[in-house]
């Protein structure tokens, strides 16, 4: 089954607004530019859908708040220690 990339949001009663990034697989926002180029990302798609969906959500009546998830990050620990940042 392939790994769907993409931007989706829920509504819920409360007014909060759940916006989801599937980006499999490092469901990471970062420029292409910095990320290994062995790794397939759609930047552009994904800024695209958060534009959409942050419409939308304004759009919406008793909209308190958003809040910004991911799914699952698959992170190569190693590399996150070696880096200088």
């Amino acid at each position: 089954m392939a790994k769907k990339i993409g931007v989706t949001m829920e509504v819920g009663n409360d007014g909060v607004v759940v916006i989801t990034i599937s980006n499999p697989p490092v469901n990471s926002l970062a420029s292409p530019s910095i990320l290994k180029s062995s790794i397939l990302f759609d930047h552009s798609r994904l800024i695209s859908g958060l534009k959409e969906k942050f419409q939308d959500a304004n759009q919406k009546s008793g909209f308190k708040a958003i809040v910004l998830t991911f799914l699952r990050m698959e992170l190569d620990v190693q590399q996150f220690l070696q880096s200088p940042e």
